[in-house]
Order: C-alpha cells, then structure tokens, then sequence
C-alpha cells in the first residue's frame, strides 16, 4: 500500500512540475527563443541572439528540464499504472511509451545543448561561423522539431491507450487531442525545415503546448489510489 502511495505521489508531482515547467517554456519559446529560430533570416537571428545570449541559453535550459520533467511523467505513470492488472499487452505498450519518450529526450536535449554551447561559438564575433551556425539550426528543426516531437506524441497516444479507463472523459479528451495535434506539430515542423512555411506551426503549438499543460493537470488531479481504481475496474468487468 506505502508503495502504491508512493507511486501516486510521484505522479502527481512529476505531472504538476511537468505542467508548469511547459507552461513557461511555451511563453519562452514565444517571445524569447522564437526572434532566433528559423524561419527568418540568417543575419537577423544571429544578431539577436548575440544580443540577448543569456536569455536565450536560459530559455533552452529551461526546456532541457521540460523535456526531463516530460520523461519522469511517463516514467512514473508507467510504473504507477503497471501494478494493475491491465494486461501484459498494456503493461508492454507503457514500456513501449517509456523507450519512445527516452529517445524523444535524448533526441531532444542533444540538440537542445548544441543551441545553448555551440550557437554561442559559432556566432562568436572572433570567428563567425555562418555555416556552422545554419546546419546547427537546420539540425535542431527536424530532428528535435519534426522527430522527436513524433516521438513525443507517440507514446502520449499510448498511454492514453493503456490509462483511458481510469479517467474521466475530458480528460481522455485532452490526452488525445495532445498526441494527435503533436503529430500535425511534426508535419508542420516539416514544412517550417523544407518550405520555410511558419504560419501553420504556430498556430498548432499554440494549441499544442495548452492541450499538453491541461492533461497532465488532469492526469495529476485525478489519478487514484491504486486499489480503489483496481476495484472500479473489476465491477465493471
């Protein structure tokens, strides 16, 4: 019982500080981080990152720890939920959500660092490296825009899959609406690497990132003791 406590704990936490550490970094992403990223021009996105560099390593350390925060979410949801009897299919596809959210974060952070230690250097007025700057950011749009943001938004869809049933309908609702608009944020990310199309994108990680925020609030507010869950389960079998 102390360890389902435990569990439950966790999750709230992690789900509560993942929640909050996204909602500032959506309003970094907006207006600080945002004036340095594709799609506009080369000259002045070095120039204002030049000019504000401290804002913009913070911004990126703060979504280094979203990112963290993210996959201590999945992480405790998993092992919270897989003390259920839901089935080894279940308990193998939260694992499978788990290894995608690990790989989306390492994806993610990887080049998440480049932006915060090789930007600096690349753009470094000693030795301006304009080519070495465009492949770091080119790099950071697909990689972390289009693939580890799928990979993101796959192993929200399973876990949705796997916890619906012990959940209230709108918040099912928001786990879906997460994972799907996180796939279109991918595509859109896409046209932003090969099209330089940026209105799409940000009209969908505008709804992204509060479709995000709102589930894991309610995955937070409305997980239960594990044995009351198991008993709802059971009588309604």
């Amino acid at each position: 019982m102390s360890s389902d406590k435990t569990n439950l704990r966790n999750l709230k936490i992690a789900a509560f500080v993942s929640a909050a550490l996204h909602t500032l970094g959506a309003f970094a992403m907006a207006f600080v981080l945002s004036p340095g990223l594709l799609p506009r021009l080369l000259t002045p996105r070095m120039d204002y990152i030049r000019d504000n560099l401290l804002a913009w390593q913070g911004g990126w350390w703060l979504w280094v720890l979203s990112a963290l925060t993210f996959l201590a979410f999945i992480s405790y949801l998993r092992t919270y939920y897989k003390n259920l009897d839901v089935g080894n299919g279940n308990k193998k596809l939260l694992t499978w959500a788990f290894k995608l959210a690990t790989l989306a974060v390492c994806i993610d952070i990887f080049f998440e660092l480049h932006q915060i230690f090789s930007v600096p250097d690349a753009i470094a007025e000693e030795h301006l490296d304009r080519k070495a700057f465009s492949c770091i950011q080119i790099g950071f749009e697909f990689f972390s825009g289009v693939i580890a943001n799928l990979l993101y938004s796959s192993a929200t869809i399973i876990s949705v899959i796997v916890i619906r049933n012990f959940y209230p309908m709108w918040v099912n609702f928001l786990g879906w609406a997460t994972g799907i608009i996180g796939v279109l944020a991918s595509g859109t990310a896409l046209l932003v690497y090969i099209a330089r199309v940026t209105d799409p994108a940000l009209v969908v990680n505008s709804i992204l990132f509060p479709l995000l925020i709102f589930w894991q609030l309610g995955i937070a507010l409305k997980a239960k003791n594990n044995v009351k869950q198991q008993l709802e389960l059971e009588a309604d079998a």
